[in-house]
Order: C-alpha cells, then structure tokens, then sequence
C-alpha cells in the first residue's frame, strides 16, 4: 500500500505540473483548481457510490460491477490504441478526414522542455494526430 500511495502521489503531483504548464500563468492557477474539483469531486462521488452498491447488492455483486467497469476500462483502451495504431500506419494523403493538429507526445500538447527524452529512449518530436 505504501508503494501504491507513492506511486500515486508521484503521478498525480506530474500531472498537476504539466497541466498548469500547458496554460498562461494568469489561467494556470484557475485551470489547476478546477481540475482538483473534478478530481476530488469524482473521488468522492465513488466513495459515495460504492457504498450505496455495497448496500444494496453486497460484496460480490460490488466485486462483479468494478470487474465490468474494469473491463469497460479495457476495452477502451484498446480501442484507441488500435485507432492511434491505424492512424500511424495510414498514408499520410489519407488523413484528410482526420483532425490536424501538432502534438507531443510526453506533453499532450504543450510544449516539451529541452532536451526532455521519452521513457523508450527517444528524443521527443510532434507528431500529427
């Protein structure tokens, strides 16, 4: 559990840093707390929900709703690992359907510090999504 708090703590203080990155100082702090808001609010809302689930259908029926939303879950994220693959693989005159904007991909758009290298040993360059 240690580990797992950690490892929490770690992605979302990131996650916080390069959401604010992404903004103009005088929106970074507004954008920041809404995204704690959103965060929390969801936090708690399925605190709330998994203790009314395990109310009224007990512990396996909670055990059978999280294995289906997990399963959900899943899906899609294959799913749009498969669409991000069929994008990468199709011709680049066959995109004229598709949306055209510049990305990085460490940074979900803003721009990458100097020098910053991906985890697979790549040094970071947009792509076109």
């Amino acid at each position: 559990m240690v580990f797992n708090g950690i490892a929490w703590n770690i992605c979302f203080t990131s996650g916080t840093v390069l959401l604010t990155a992404c903004y103009e100082k005088k929106d970074a702090l507004r954008v920041q707390g809404i995204n704690d808001l959103v965060i929390f609010g969801v936090a708690g809302a399925g605190s709330l929900a998994s203790g009314y689930a395990y109310t009224a259908i007990g512990w396996d029926g909670l055990v059978y709703v999280v294995c289906g939303l997990m399963g959900l879950a899943g899906v899609f994220v294959a799913g749009s690992y498969r669409a991000a693959s069929r994008r990468a693989d199709a011709p680049e005159g066959s995109k004229s359907g598709s949306l055209s904007f510049t990305i990085s991909p460490m940074t979900g758009g803003c721009p990458a510090p100097a020098g910053m290298v991906e985890p697979w040993g790549k040094s970071v360059s947009s792509t076109s999504v």
